[in-house]
């Protein structure tokens, strides 16, 4: 049986536990977009998420089996038993509890009831398919959930001007022509037909248009066609008098939000409409949220954005003055950062008392220079995850533990990181009077440890060079326990275990350990399987001669 759990925080407490069952060789965390502080679209709705298993080998997919989660935040993990050899197509469905949606197995579309009321932030939905999977060893992979729908806000700036001159609208619905049947597989909507959302109260809050604050008539998620279509709309309301607003030729797409506004309650016939691909802008961040200069906080999410080199630094050196303050709490990076003349320090990243994850938003962090005796590279010590993020021109330097990514990643879950660029140097220091450590050093991680859980997936490094004395890998140093490291790409790296220090502590018997893509797994439970080497070479530089020969 599979087993399906959410991962939390840290390796070493409840906020980091490591999945229930423990028998899924499959393992997908799931993520829904965030949109800042918003009012409306902040994905925190749809809590409930479902992954549909189907079995491609034959002509016809065949539905095998459904698994549920949970999201905690905007992160949900899903854990499958698959069967190795074999392709799967896996479809994830996430909403809110008891949303008016109903998926078929059959057809793997979704079909959506109407006669509900408006305004209703519960409607909001995710799906992703992942076509095609082969199953040729353990996989762990991170999956993007979007949205089928697009988010359609009719905004009024003269809500109080009307209300003093005796117009009091407390509700309004929804009429438009609109889809019903979304196909998960391949994107499509069926045919349009008129729908009516009922009266029910406005939604809350605010939204700024410009330099403008406009209040919220109506707020709909309406099932929309990926690309971009023209829509008559007509919002009613409960005011007699004024009972119905009418637009025309309105642009409304998937993954869009559409805004209608204008003084739309005292003079309705002039508006403006403006079309945002919000669902899919993840700097769009309100300038409220900035609590110091290049940095941004959504307290819904407990996320921190740095979008400028002073932002990143400022959060590097907070989350050490004042760990606790960052406890669980995302890291993003809304910039490509350049660390060029930055004396960076190793930020921590372990759960108990510092972030829980680390998104790059596939930005690019250059020029870092960074030095530890410890645990040397952009973390230092990294329980949780890190993701979608570059890293180039990079120089690491150390004595013990050493990585670009991190210097030790105990329970590190690295996905989609890539280095390009980097030099990566740990050498012996003196203790109690001989010479000892430089070893775990790679070009992601110098040490990956699974207690209970450890993971390096789909990332690279390219055009490297990694010394050091033992246990030196193209992309980790050392695993220890089940830790998966599987469908990264090693180019173009060199890997040099240097090992002419004639006084190290029992040089005389350690052997190099050095490999191309991990140096030496400490345990045999490891998965070290699929990965890509092209132009990778592994040299030992030996101390009776100096001369540099490969270890057999």
């Amino acid at each position: 049986m599979a087993a399906v759990a959410l991962l939390a925080a840290s390796c070493s407490n409840e906020d980091f536990s490591a999945p229930a069952g423990g028998d899924g060789n499959v393992v997908f965390t799931a993520e829904l977009p965030a949109l800042g502080s918003r009012a409306y679209g902040d994905g925190l709705s749809a809590t409930d998420l479902k992954a549909y298993v189907y079995s491609v080998d034959g002509e016809t997919p065949e539905y095998l089996f459904s698994k549920e989660a949970t999201f905690d935040g905007l992160h949900a993990t899903v854990e499958l038993a698959l069967v190795t050899g074999k392709t799967y197509d896996v479809v994830f469905w996430a909403q809110a509890p008891d949303a008016p949606y109903t998926y078929s197995t059959t057809e793997r579309t979704i079909s959506v009831t109407y006669d509900g009321a408006a305004n209703d932030e519960s409607r909001d939905a995710f799906f992703v398919t992942e076509a095609g999977l082969t199953v040729n060893g353990p996989i762990h992979k991170t999956v993007q959930l979007k949205r089928p729908f697009a988010q359609l806000n009719v905004l009024t700036s003269d809500y109080a001007e009307a209300l003093a001159s005796g117009v009091e609208v407390k509700q309004t619905g929804l009429t438009m022509e609109l889809p019903s049947v979304l196909n998960l597989a391949d994107g499509k909507v069926d045919e349009l037909a008129e729908v009516t959302f009922n009266l029910s109260d406005l939604p809350t809050g605010t939204a700024s248009v410009g330099d403008k604050t406009y209040t919220y008539l109506s707020m709909n998620y309406i099932l929309a066609a990926a690309d971009k279509a023209v829509a008559d709309v007509k919002v009613s309301t409960d005011f007699a008098l004024n009972a119905e607003l009418s637009f025309t030729a309105v642009p409304v797409q998937r993954n869009y939000r559409t805004n209608i506004y204008g003084a739309l309650l005292t003079n309705p016939a002039v508006f403006d409409v403006e079309i945002l691909p919000g669902f899919d802008d993840n700097n769009n961040v309100d300038i409220s949220q900035q609590i110091a200069p290049g940095v941004f906080f959504d307290e819904a999410t407990k996320t921190y954005t740095a979008m400028s080199t002073e932002g990143l630094v400022w959060l590097n050196a907070q989350s050490k003055a004042s760990p606790a303050k960052f406890k669980g709490c995302t890291m993003k990076l809304g910039a490509d950062i350049d660390l060029a003349g930055v004396e960076w320090t190793p930020m921590r990243l372990d759960g108990n008392s510092s972030w829980i994850t680390f998104d790059g938003d596939n930005h690019t962090v250059s020029n870092m220079t960074v030095s530890d005796p410890d645990a040397a590279g952009f973390f230092g010590y990294a329980i949780g995850y890190i993701r979608n993020v570059k890293f180039t021109n990079a120089t690491v330097t150390g004595n013990y533990k050493a990585g670009v990514v991190s210097g030790d990643g105990l329970c590190s879950r690295i996905d989609n990181v890539h280095v390009d660029g980097a030099t990566v140097t740990s050498t012996p220091r003196l203790v109690n009077g001989k010479y000892d450590d430089a070893n775990n050093v790679g070009g992601i991680t110098g040490y990956l440890s699974a207690e209970p859980n450890a993971y390096v997936t789909n990332c690279s490094v390219s055009n490297a060079t990694i010394t050091a004395y033992r246990k030196v890998g193209g992309l980790v140093g050392a695993t220890n326990g089940a830790a998966v490291v599987t469908g990264n790409t090693i180019t173009n790296v060199k890997v040099i275990a240097d090992m002419t220090e004639p006084d190290y502590d029992g040089a005389a018997t350690r052997k190099p350990d050095a490999g191309e893509v991990v140096g030496t797994m400490v345990s045999a439970s490891a998965t070290v399987e699929n990965n890509t080497v092209n132009n990778v070479s592994v040299s030992v530089l030996k101390p009776a001669d100096g001369t540099l020969a490969i270890h057999p």
